[in-house]
């Protein structure tokens, strides 16, 4: 990083308190180039007491160079000195990973490389980058994939799942102006989880050399947290669940890392913040618009011309701002509140001699009688029930000095109804029920009312004070411009309440209006894009709706001749029932021949086996009359014979013959 030339930088602020814990107590201070940087003595944050402009930083992070230049502080080659936290964010990535898609902000995000990851998981991806050189190239390389701002402002309200603020909370002076906008837009809640990496203030080589610790630079580094600091800071924010580690181990070490100290980088994991709720329920200064500013800072400011040397209750002090600007002139200021969750606060924001914050829950009845000179209670009395009004009432009464006087105010009901119900407000009141409720215990009540105008200021040179007060125009004050309503009342006799005029030098109207223009116009021209967009669209869809009417028709006819081919379907297969079952009769008819068949085999083979039997005893008959035609061969060739012998020899054997015919079986 090319040194700026210190010696020629004005810086537009001087910070005389700790950016974390507003304590005034530093110890080992030191200097780098022109830079003072004091270290807390409370909570060990280290910050520059004499910071760079805003403008200066802004021209200062423009450039190029100074995330490809190889500046101190800067970086010699961002794609590549970041590819090593591309790991890390994917190892968290697929720590939080669900089915549902979540959004994520990255504020700093550089060239967009993380944001890359998430849109590759489909996210919604949201980043700020105040360096138009990054943000060009983040919205080049994400192609419409993430929204990507310059500034907190420019985002959509929304709750973010993960916020990532990378080696980013070192750059700024003050963390609360990086923080509280986002608690503005609602983009932290209780869901929330940031990932939060930073330098460690804390490490051994920090801590024995600062001058020569490789983050300890400005005007790029400002503000240097440990681990001590850091959780001083989430606390109070309302984190409930804070997780730190050391990451960058000191390479000089020949043993593993043991503690925090041995690293030179820290990683925060933070969840479950309800500041949100806090900030809701009461007016913590810088959390909310310029309007709430308008509403409750001013009144302060009046009671302030009251405050010197006075002992002095403010009663509901909230957050204790209030309290803290009239301690600066008072003799003494008691803050009371019902609330200790904001009493705590109050304690660890505003610190002063003269100033102290207690408890009180019974409406001031156990406050010390008679001791305050002046009571301030501003925007408190509305957010009781009637009943409890006239007792509040009565408790200022009781503790205020015969000659005390009390200021208390209330906003109009016609301007809190453009805001919206308000859960908080239970009894709020016009300007002659807030008189009435008044003047009911004090003899003298005075009431002006609180306006927000737009004004113009001749002034000499930067004093910015004016003692003529002159309408612009021939119009009166109304109703409708009466922010709210300012009493001063007392037991004894009290001069008119002067007029005053309180005049925000850091809010240059002309730019504020051009650049509000600007952007309504930028808004307008995007809407009306948006509609021409959405016309297209809308022709484009009437397109597609009438051809998806089309083709809706052919296939309601395809769908009737189906049904048709369905109904002949059906016929056939009526037609296929009734031929089954014909074949079935058949069957069953088939099945009866058969069975006759069957009986008629039977009978056949019967009769076969029969005919067998008779065929064997045919065979033995036949073989018998085989055994006779022998014999009657046998006689003829006797018979031969005789004829050609002698006729004794005859005799002989016709006996022989007969013989033996007569011992043979009778032929039939």
């Amino acid at each position: 990083m090319p040194k700026m030339q210190t010696d020629k930088v004005i810086s537009s602020q001087s910070i005389s308190q700790c950016p974390v814990c507003n304590s005034k107590d530093s110890v080992n201070d030191f200097c780098i180039d022109q830079f003072i940087i004091h270290q807390c003595s409370e909570c060990d944050c280290k910050y520059v007491i004499n910071p760079p402009s805003k403008k200066e930083l802004e021209s200062y992070y423009n450039r190029e160079q100074w995330f490809n230049g190889g500046e101190p502080g800067g970086y010699r080659d961002y794609d590549e000195q970041t590819v090593g936290s591309l790991k890390m964010i994917k190892d968290i990535f697929d720590d939080i990973d669900s089915d549902r898609h979540l959004s994520i902000l990255d504020l700093g995000c550089g060239y967009g490389s993380h944001l890359q990851l998430a849109a590759d998981r489909d996210w919604q991806c949201f980043g700020v980058e105040p360096s138009d050189h990054a943000r060009a190239i983040a919205q080049l390389r994400l192609e419409g994939k993430a929204m990507i701002v310059k500034s907190i402002n420019e985002l959509i309200p929304h709750c973010f799942d993960l916020i990532l603020m990378l080696d980013v909370i070192e750059h700024v002076s003050n963390p609360e102006e990086l923080l509280y906008p986002l608690y503005n837009i609602g983009a932290i809640q209780e869901k929330t989880k940031l990932i939060l990496t930073t330098p460690n203030s804390g490490s051994r080589l920090a801590i024995s050399d600062p001058v020569n610790w490789p983050y300890h630079h400005p005007p790029s580094h400002l503000t240097y947290y440990n681990e001590k600091s850091l959780n001083k800071l989430l606390k109070k924010l309302r984190f409930s669940k804070i997780i730190i580690k050391g990451i960058y181990a000191n390479q000089a070490m020949n043993e593993d890392p043991s503690s925090l100290e041995d690293f030179e980088g820290l990683e925060v994991q933070a969840s479950g913040s309800n500041f949100i709720r806090f900030m809701q329920e009461r007016y913590v200064p810088s959390t909310c618009s310029e309007i709430a500013e308008y509403e409750h800072m001013p009144r302060y400011q009046y009671a302030l011309s009251l405050a010197p040397n006075k002992t002095i209750l403010d009663f509901g002090c909230g957050t204790g701002y209030g309290s803290s600007i009239l301690a600066a002139r008072a003799r003494a200021v008691v803050g009371v509140d019902i609330d200790e969750s904001a009493l705590e606060w109050a304690r660890e924001t505003h610190r002063k001699p003269t100033l102290n914050f207690r408890i009180n829950s019974d409406f001031g009845a156990s406050l010390p009688s008679q001791y305050f000179d002046l009571v301030t209670c501003f925007e408190m009395i509305e957010h009781v029930t009637a009943d409890h009004q006239q007792l509040i009432i009565d408790s200022f009464v009781k503790v205020l000095k015969p000659d005390g006087v009390l200021l208390i105010s209330t906003p109009n009901p016609d301007i809190t109804a453009l805001y919206g119900d308000n859960p908080y407000h239970l009894c709020e009141l016009t300007r002659d029920e807030f008189e009435a409720l008044l003047r009911s215990k004090f003899k003298f009540v005075n009431i002006i009312d609180q306006h927000a105008l737009a004004s113009i200021l001749f002034a000499s040179g930067n004093s910015g004070q004016a003692w003529q007060l002159d309408t612009l125009r021939n119009t009166k004050l109304t109703e409708s411009s009466t922010l709210g309503y300012l009493a001063l009342c007392s037991q004894q006799e009290i001069g008119a309440m002067k007029s005053s005029v309180y005049v925000d030098n850091d809010a240059p109207y002309i730019p504020l209006i051009l650049d509000l223009r600007k952007n309504l116009l930028e808004a307008k021209v995007k809407a009306y894009e948006f509609e021409q967009t959405l016309i297209q669209l809308r022709s484009t869809e009437q397109g597609h709706f009438s051809r998806e009417q089309e083709v809706l028709s052919k296939e309601q006819k395809i769908l009737r001749r189906e049904q048709e081919l369905v109904g002949k379907e059906q016929e056939l297969l009526n037609m296929d029932q009734r031929l089954l079952s014909k074949e079935q009769d058949l069957l069953n008819m088939d099945q009866g021949l058969l069975s006759k068949e069957q009986e008629l085999l039977s009978k056949e083979q019967e009769l076969l086996s029969k005919e067998q039997e008779l065929l064997s005893k045919e065979q033995e008959l036949l073989n018998r009359d085989q055994g006779l035609l022998s014999k009657e061969q046998g006689l003829l060739y006797r018979e031969q014979a005789l004829q050609r012998h002698p006729v004794s020899r005859i005799s002989n054997a016709v006996k022989r013959n007969i013989a033996w015919f007569s011992s043979s079986p009778k032929q039939t």
